[in-house]
C-alpha cells in the first residue's frame, strides 16, 4: 500500500508537471538555458580543474603526504583518519561537492573506510569562498556582514565535527602499496572521463531544480515564501532573491546563512549521487547541514 501510494504520488506529480511545461514551455525553457549557463559560467570552470586536480594528487599519494603533516590534529579533534585532514583543506579552497568526489575516490581505492567517508562528510562542506564573497557583496553593502557570515559559515563545520566524533568508524589500516601502478598517460584521460560524467550529472541536477523551482515560484507572489523556496531548492538563486528585496539587514543575514547552510536540495542531490557510487551513506550529510544551519543562525542571533 506504501509503495503504490508513493507511486501515485510521483505519477501524479509527473502529469501535472508534464501539463505545466506544456502550458508554459518558454519560461521552462528559459530556467533550462538559465541552468546552463550557471553551469558553462560557474559550475564547470570551478569544479573540473578541481576534480582532475584532485585526482592527480591522489595518484602522486599527496593525501597521505598531508595526513603525516597535519592528520595528527585532525584525527586527535574529531577521531577521523588522518586522511580527513586532506579532504577538509581541499574543500575549503574549492567547495562542495568536491568533498563527495574526494571522499568517493578515497574510497573506492581503499585508502578509506565508508564509515570514516561518512563522518567526514558532515563537517567538510563548504561552498566555494570566491562565489559566497561574490554573491553575499551584491546582497550587503557592508564588507563587515559579508566577512562575519561567511565565516560563521566556514568555523561552523567545526562545530558539526566535534558532534560527530564520538560516531564509531572503521579506519582502514594502511598497508605498503606495491610500487606498480598504470602509467599517468592512461591514468590521466580516465580521470578526465570520470569527471565529465560527474560535471554532466550535476548540470542534470541544477536544470532540474532550476525547473522545478520555475514551477513552484512561478505560481507564488509572496517575497518570503519564494524565496524560502528558491534557497531550499538551489542555492544561487535563494540568494539572488535577496539581492533586490526590501527584507530588513537582519532577515536577509538569517535566511543567506541558512541558505549557505544547508546548500538548498541541488547539491544534496549532486552529493547523494556522487556518494553512492562508492555505497556512501547521504544520512549522515542531510543530518550535518541541518545541524550546519541551526548551530549557526544560533550563533548570528547571539552576535
Amino acid at each position: 500500500m506504501k509503495k503504490f501510494l508513493k507511486n501515485y504520488t510521483i505519477l501524479t506529480i509527473a502529469l501535472i508537471s508534464l501539463v505545466f511545461i506544456f502550458r508554459n514551455n518558454q519560461f521552462l525553457k528559459e530556467h533550462i538555458l538559465l541552468g546552463v549557463n550557471l553551469w558553462i559560467t560557474k559550475v564547470f570552470p570551478s569544479l573540473f580543474p578541481m576534480f582532475i586536480i584532485s585526482d592527480v594528487l591522489i595518484y602522486c599519494h599527496f593525501p597521505e603526504l598531508i595526513s603525516k603533516l597535519i592528520g595528527k590534529p585532525f584525527k586527535k579533534i574529531f577521531k577521523t583518519s588522518k586522511l580527513s585532514a586532506f579532504v577538509f583543506i581541499t574543500a575549503l579552497i574549492s567547495g562542495t561537492p568536491s568533498n563527495a568526489f574526494l571522499l568517493k575516490e578515497l574510497v573506492l581505492k581503499q585508502k578509506l573506510s565508508k564509515e570514516d567517508a561518512e563522518k567526514i562528510v558532515t563537517f567538510s562542506f563548504f561552498n566555494n569562498p570566491l562565489f559566497l564573497y561574490t554573491m553575499l557583496s551584491l546582497i550587503f553593502n557592508d564588507l563587515n556582514i559579508v566577512l562575519k557570515l561567511i565565516l560563521i559559515h566556514y568555523s561552523v563545520n567545526i562545530l558539526v565535527g566535534l558532534t560527530f566524533r564520538h560516531k564509531i568508524t572503521n579506519e582502514i589500516n594502511q598497508i605498503e602499496e606495491k610500487k606498480e601502478q598504470i602509467p599517468f598517460t592512461t591514468y590521466l584521460p580516465k580521470s578526465v572521463q570520470k569527471s565529465m560524467n560527474t560535471l554532466i550529472m550535476i548540470l542534470g541536477t541544477i536544470v532540474f531544480f532550476l525547473m522545478i523551482k520555475g514551477i513552484l515560484v512561478h505560481e507564488t507572489m509572496n517575497p518570503i515564501t519564494n524565496s524560502l523556496l528558491s534557497g531550499i531548492l538551489e542555492l544561487t538563486q535563494g540568494l539572488n532573491t535577496l539581492i533586490n528585496t526590501n527584507f530588513s539587514t537582519t532577515l536577509k543575514e538569517l535566511f543567506a546563512l541558512t541558505y549557505m547552510c544547508f546548500g538548498g536540495l541541488s547539491i544534496h542531490m549532486q552529493v547523494k549521487n556522487i556518494l553512492s557510487d562508492a555505497d556512501i551513506s547521504y544520512s549522515p550529510f542531510l543530518k550535518g547541514r541541518i545541524l550546519h544551519a541551526i548551530y549557526a543562525i544560533i550563533i548570528l542571533l547571539i552576535l
